[in-house]
């Protein structure tokens, strides 16, 4: 039995007078004829199914739209009725957008996610795919029986009734970074010789190894976490060797790059992230726009609270951040900080404001099932560290002509206010939640560095204006 036809086509010369004059002044000049025609017939459609069932044009609600995805589904396969739908959606929003368009938005993008994971779930093709090659560290899952043993034994974690490991009191992300660590050493042995133990010579050839892959300060981290996991599995064992190398790696570091050039006025990165919103809120109400918001909202967020990017990620509605108070906050406990501090950071009204608008317009365009999760990728994903990052740079090169990475807003902000503001430097380990007290030192020094290259270029630029002038000369 073949499905049934579809329903015929209103066309827009029969439109009402008000969705006609609408089409007239909102449809965006950036489509094409044939994309704005597509779009005019979904609409027609949508009429024709509202003039049969005896339903009024206006105004639509969300559950009349849903009705009328359940008649569509009914008549078309699945990856035609979802493009209709999007084509649907973006007529709503020109001739009526305050309808239940943001509900249909909601249901089309869980729609699109459980298709995609459909897809994605088929098998794949046997001949396409290509052996993949053994990487430099060897997995967990290959580790020798013994070596599995003893780092569970060594990362338990403490109880009432049970004894806390070596290595139980480090958080997640760093027993990350001491298991990757071992397991390139473990990798090492792998490909040379299993039975070889941290001898002298092997740490040497290990170490020349990690030279030719990472920095050297880079290798020489992963030589001291490595000894740390060594140390942790056999306190008595001789590490000498991982010491000696880890200095002489340390001893060529190369000194970093000045920040100077590259740091940038926090009201520059608001202005930037104000763009981005107005950007969105002339636009439609799509994912495109959706996601112009959330970069620009991510940006004035930075600028005014700049937390490190790790703890930014992992904010979440009603748990991280709290716009229930008059003023809201954002607040980590030690457990998720850098330094095991607890944190929390005061946010004014208008940053609550943004938020709210953010979560509740514009948000719901990009996740279709319930997360409370702040940022949300373009499939419906929470974003994650280094998704914020490549955010971050790519946005500040496009809006200010360079890449500002999320951990140089901190040093902006501490550089804006110990230059600008220097009787609240006091404030700036409070501010970015650090607890030495001498880490103010730093971007004192940096406001420093900035002064002065300043009253450099303004005695350039007056030099350059009195050359403008003819010269006194005076006689021999």
């Amino acid at each position: 039995m073949g499905r049934a036809a579809i329903a015929p086509i209103i066309p827009a010369s029969a439109w009402p007078d008000g969705d006609r004059q609408a089409w007239e002044l909102r449809a965006p000049p950036s489509w094409t004829p044939e994309y704005a025609a597509q779009i005019r017939r979904e609409y027609g459609r949508l009429l024709a199914w509202l003039e049969a069932t005896a339903r009024p044009p206006i105004p639509l609600t969300e559950s009349d739209l849903l009705d009328y995805t359940h008649w569509l589904k009914q008549r078309s396969e699945e990856r035609y009725w979802l493009e209709r739908l999007r084509l649907l959606a973006f007529a709503l929003l020109v001739v009526c957008p305050d309808s239940g368009v943001a509900g249909l938005q909601r249901a089309l993008n869980a729609w699109r996610q459980h298709h995609a994971a459909r897809r994605r779930g088929r098998p794949s093709r046997q001949g396409n795919r290509k052996p993949r090659p053994k990487g430099f560290g060897l997995p967990h899952a290959d580790w020798p029986q013994n070596e599995r043993e003893r780092w569970e034994t060594a990362t338990q974690r403490g109880g009432k009734y049970a004894s806390c490991g070596p290595l139980g009191g480090y958080r997640p992300s760093t027993l990350k970074a001491l298991r990757r660590a071992y397991a390139l050493w473990l990798g090492f042995l792998d490909r040379t010789d299993p039975g070889v133990g941290p001898t002298c010579d092997a740490v040497a050839a290990f170490a020349a190894e990690l030279e030719g892959r990472v920095k050297p300060a880079s290798a020489a981290q992963i030589l001291r976490r490595a000894r740390r996991v060594l140390v942790a599995f056999n306190p008595g064992q001789d590490v000498a060797s991982f010491d000696r190398q880890a200095r002489r790696l340390a001893g060529r570091r190369q000194a970093s790059p000045s920040k100077l050039p590259r740091l940038v006025h926090p009201g520059d990165l608001v202005r930037a992230g104000e763009e981005l919103l107005e950007r969105a809120r002339r636009a439609l109400r799509t994912r495109k726009a959706a996601l112009d918001f959330r970069d620009g909202l991510l940006l004035i967020l930075l600028a005014f609270r700049p937390a490190r990017i790790g703890n930014v990620s992992m904010i979440r509605h009603g748990v991280e951040l709290d716009l229930a108070v008059p003023q809201g906050h954002l607040s980590w406990t030690a457990e998720q900080t850098k330094n095991r501090l607890p944190l929390s950071l005061p946010l004014n009204p208008a940053l609550v404001a943004l938020i709210s608008e953010y979560w509740n317009v514009y948000r719901p365009l990009l996740v279709g099932s319930a997360s409370t999760h702040l940022w949300i990728g373009r499939y419906g994903n929470p974003l994650s560290v280094c998704g914020l990052q490549q955010i971050v740079s790519r946005r500040t090169k496009e809006l200010l002509g360079k890449s500002v990475p999320p951990h140089l807003f901190r040093d902006c902000l501490a550089t804006m206010i110990a230059t600008e503001r220097p009787e609240r430097i006091d404030d700036v380990g409070a501010l970015l939640g650090q607890r030495a007290p001498r880490s103010k030192d730093t971007y004192i020094a940096l406001a420093r560095s900035l002064i002065a290259q300043r009253r450099r270029q303004d005695l350039e630029v007056q030099a350059r204006k009195e050359r403008g002038r003819p010269a006194l000369r005076f006689h021999r």
